[in-house]
């Protein structure tokens, strides 16, 4: 198992991952998010619980800071294949869902 943190600035845990990597890979693979696409921020204590075996790319922003894209193993194969990636804008997101 490995488990990384990300701390703030003031010490505290900001960030918690416990994990059960089996091995590591590569994508090679560009991913674009526009202006306008749906985004939810969450209040701390967010926590999320998968089923099934995931990928988890790790991406970092800056010199200080990194966030997780999670998906299950059939996304990450289709990823890798190249098929299209669809990425909601809020307006299709609030036509879809809400």
């Amino acid at each position: 198992m490995t488990k990384r943190k990300s701390n703030s600035e003031n010490g505290s845990v900001i960030k918690e991952i416990h994990s059960y990597p089996e091995n590591h890979g590569s994508l090679g693979r560009r991913i674009e998010f526009g202006a306008k696409t749906h985004v939810t921020l969450n209040k701390a204590g967010l926590q999320i619980k998968f089923f099934t075996p995931t990928v988890d790319v790790l991406i970092g922003i800056g010199k200080d800071h990194v966030a997780n894209l999670i998906m299950d193993i059939d996304a990450w194969e289709a990823l890798k294949k190249g098929q299209d990636i669809n990425i909601d804008t809020l307006q299709q997101f609030k036509k879809n869902f809400l």
